[in-house]
């Protein structure tokens, strides 16, 4: 109204309430609001002018503009709480840090590598060891309770340091590199062996398996996760072994490690390049297979993995016993040229094959006598193996050994071949039935499939795990 006043009678009256205008009209539209923004550093807020239409004084427009300044006061409050989390935590971590500066930091400060601290922690002296984040000794922050974090790439903190930096950034402190927390160890330093548990343990297991020990034979290697304790802890220690522990893997007991020194003679810091540095002893199969081989005719010897393959070439260098071997990988040259020594020198008496290699027509009738180091996983295998011996051509009785382990998978896998091998025997002597193919395009429902395909072999990994 000023302005159209002006513009009517231009005076120096006029010009005066027009300039007086414009003074309350920046009054009435000056007002200033707190807006958040996200991108913004931590700690600081925009003060912005709120642009808009001269408010009035109804009451409708006055209630939003009231909403709408509780909305961005609520806003702000909450941006200011997240921010003042923050500057506390980055306070926290200065009070710290000018503490270890005014204490003095030593000068082994990141020294140690990862094996060294674990090493410190071990024996107690964890004073040497330092978090690279809080600058005390590993385990030693607040709310860590002595834990010690160990990361995927091979760095250690403090267990709180590690889930604060975690919450923060998501990476390595160090190597910058993703961290998954499902992936972190965490390393108690205070837990050490209880060799009087381990002594009490032992006891209750003696007592429990003499009340179960018909269980063995009958249950085929289905036993509880508490039967399988009691019956590590059953097993007498070994004398005259070392139960230390080793000295980088420190989560395996000495006990069991005692075992493992005791079953292979090996000393537990080998090398695997270097077999002839220590003794060794062989497994009972192995054993029980270089007592059964004649030294006086061709045998075969099955084997359903190359390793298995490989290792049994060795044992029988070492034992003197001249060898040759079928396993995937050969040519057809090589595999030829193998069965040719072993068919016409003397000195070469055991052919080693691998469980479905020798599957192409191959003849062995030079040997009558046969041995698998396991039961194959399909009797089909076994029967296949078997015929490369017995067939035309063979003058002699054939004569085949299996060895397996009691309550282990291969007990479970005989008993599982048992009982479908009876069933089989049941439906031969069933009256024939004809058997309807479905219509093209018809899915039979789950009621019309039968007890074959996915459903039998999930049975029986189910059975041969122990879990039917």
């Amino acid at each position: 109204e000023a302005i159209a006043k002006d513009r009517v009678h231009p005076c120096t009256a006029s010009a005066s309430e027009v300039r007086k205008a414009k003074t309350e009209y920046s009054s009435a539209m000056l007002g200033l609001r707190i807006l958040p923004v996200e991108k913004s550093s931590a700690g600081h807020v925009v003060c912005m002018k709120a642009i808009g239409a001269i408010r009035p004084a109804a009451p409708a427009i006055a209630e939003t503009l009231h909403k709408s300044a509780q909305g961005q006061i609520a806003e702000a409050s909450a941006m200011f709480a997240k921010n003042l989390a923050i500057t506390e935590s980055n306070e926290k971590d200065l009070r710290q840090l000018s503490k270890k500066i005014r204490s003095g930091v030593s000068e082994n400060f990141g020294q140690l590598t990862t094996v060294e601290a674990l090493r410190a922690l071990k024996d107690g002296d964890s004073e040497q060891t330092d978090c690279q984040i809080c600058w005390e000794a590993l385990g030693s922050s607040e709310g860590s309770n002595g834990l010690v974090a160990l990361t995927r790439c091979g760095h250690l903190c403090c267990r709180e340091c590690m889930m604060n930096s975690l919450r923060e950034k998501g990476i390595c402190f160090l190597c910058r590199k993703r961290i998954v927390v499902d992936e972190l160890v965490f390393v108690d330093p205070t837990k050490t062996d209880d060799q009087e548990q381990f002594a009490r343990r032992q006891e209750e297991a003696r007592t429990f398996l003499k009340q179960t020990a018909t269980m063995l034979d009958s249950n085929y290697g289905q036993l509880t996760p508490k039967h399988w304790e009691f019956l590590y802890y059953g097993v007498p220690m070994p004398a005259r072994v070392s139960q230390s522990a080793h000295n980088q893997l420190t989560a395996i007991p000495g006990h069991a490690l005692a075992h493992l020194r005791n079953s292979t003679l090996m000393d537990i810091h080998a090398n695997k390049n270097d077999p002839n540095g220590s003794g060794y002893r062989l497994s009972s199969k192995v054993r029980a297979l270089l007592a059964d081989i004649p030294r006086d005719e061709s045998s075969v010897v099955f084997a359903s993995s190359n390793t298995t393959v490989q290792h049994l070439l060795v044992v029988f260098e070492k034992a003197g016993i001249g060898c040759r071997a079928l396993f995937a990988g050969l040519s057809e040259r090589e595999s030829q040229v193998a069965v040719s020594q072993w068919q016409s020198d003397d000195n070469v008496l055991v052919l080693i094959v691998q469980a479905g290699v020798a599957a192409c027509g191959l003849t062995l009738t030079t040997a009558s006598k046969m041995f698998l180091m396991e039961p194959f996983l399909k009797h089909e295998e076994e029967k296949q193996a078997y015929a490369r011996l017995h067939r035309y051509g063979q003058t002699k009785e054939v004569l085949c050994k299996v060895y397996y382990t009691k309550v282990t998978v291969e007990d479970r896998l005989l008993e599982w071949r048992h009982r479908f091998e009876n069933q089989d025997i049941m439906q031969e002597d069933d009256e024939d039935k004809p058997v309807f193919a479905p219509l093209r395009g018809v899915v039979a429902s789950d009621d019309e499939k039968d007890d074959t395909g996915e459903d039998m072999v999930s049975r029986k990994t189910q059975f041969l795990l122990g879990l039917a």
